[in-house]
């Protein structure tokens, strides 16, 4: 995704004049506000899901700043009958400041997040004429992940704008970990890409101004490993949370009673992404051997909790018998 200035900033209530322009490259998915007026990703992957909405997020934040006149997002168009004709629409507008505009690039269908990296020319160069159309260029570029990157790197080359840029996930620590893990060198390339992540990864480096970081380990520890590192264009940028999307007004019974688990059963919460990175394949082993579950089953439970439309993406494991520790997953969507 990417995002630039095109409206005349004077003219925008509340806009102090001269306010930036910013892009915001983040091919991770493509999303759409859609008819409930909350955000809807276009993700067959539930890893892209949390990626994008990352972007989107701060695209919000970012519109709703004076010093900012507009960001627009640049995605990926998906023209594909499978899904709603949304992630078709060339423009949609958002709210004051941000609007969503969809790029061609590739085939039309839906591309899963590893096999972009062919087509990404192809966004740049149809990015940049959209860019040229519009009444102003962007006075800056804020990448996110290596795919965007990517994008992002070239796109500032071109322009002579600075790029600032958030890896967020890292090539390399991947790659050891996965190697870790027990796949071969062989195995994480065919199914990551992994030599072409990297790379577009050093030219990020490379080419930014900024690198914007979540934590000083991120700094000391992972970046360390590029050949373009250097420490002394990284800021540390604590996340934030948005604590309107969170009702505290439940408690543990309300839980229990939810999931029909007996009132002696301890709930532990998980928060994060549902995939092998990070944390998820530890939480199933911990918690049998706290004993965190007491229900007359047997099992111990992880809830993964989301709207209607993740029912489809999750499936019911069970991950009780000491046998098969961490094995499986209890996990259910809620309605």
């Amino acid at each position: 995704m990417v995002g630039t200035m095109v409206a005349n900033p004077a003219s925008d209530s509340g806009r102090v004049r001269d306010s930036l322009a910013i892009a915001e490259p983040g091919l991770n998915g493509t999303v759409t506000l859609g008819e409930l007026g909350s955000f809807l990703v276009l993700n067959f992957d539930l890893e892209s899901e949390s990626r994008t909405e990352i972007v989107v997020e701060l695209a919000r934040a970012l519109a709703e700043n004076p010093e900012v006149a507009q960001v627009d997002l640049l995605t990926r168009l998906v023209d594909d009958e499978r899904v709603s004709g949304d992630y078709a629409e060339p423009i949609e507008e958002v709210q004051p400041g941000f609007r969503i505009v969809r790029i061609a690039a590739g085939p039309s269908g839906y591309i899963f997040k590893e096999q972009l990296w062919d087509y990404l020319d192809s966004f740049v160069d149809n990015s940049l004429e959209f860019l040229r159309q519009q009444e102003r260029l962007p006075d800056l570029i804020h990448s996110h992940y290596a795919d965007a990157g990517y994008v992002g790197s070239r796109m500032a080359l071109i322009l002579d704008i600075p790029l600032v840029h958030t890896g967020h996930s890292l090539g390399r620590v991947k790659r050891r970990r996965l190697l870790a893990s027990g796949l071969n060198a062989t195995q994480i390339e065919s199914r990551y890409n992994m030599a072409r992540r990297i790379e577009a990864e050093e030219l990020s480096l490379d080419a930014a101004s900024l690198v914007v970081t979540s934590t000083r380990q991120e700094v000391n520890s992972q970046y360390e490993l590029y050949d373009y590192y250097r420490p002394e264009q990284m800021k540390v940028v604590p996340p934030g949370v948005d604590l309107e999307r969170f009702d505290t007004s439940a408690r543990g019974d309300d839980v229990r009673t939810a999931l029909e688990l007996p009132s002696g059963a301890i709930v532990v919460g998980f928060l994060g992404t549902f995939t092998r990175w990070p944390g998820r394949i530890c939480l199933c082993p911990a918690g049998e051997g706290r004993r965190l579950s007491t229900s007359t089953t047997g099992d111990n439970c992880l809830t993964r909790a989301g709207p209607p439309n993740l029912k489809s993406s999750l499936k019911a494991r069970t991950c009780s018998s000491p046998k098969r520790r961490g094995s499986g997953w209890k996990s259910m969507a809620s309605s």
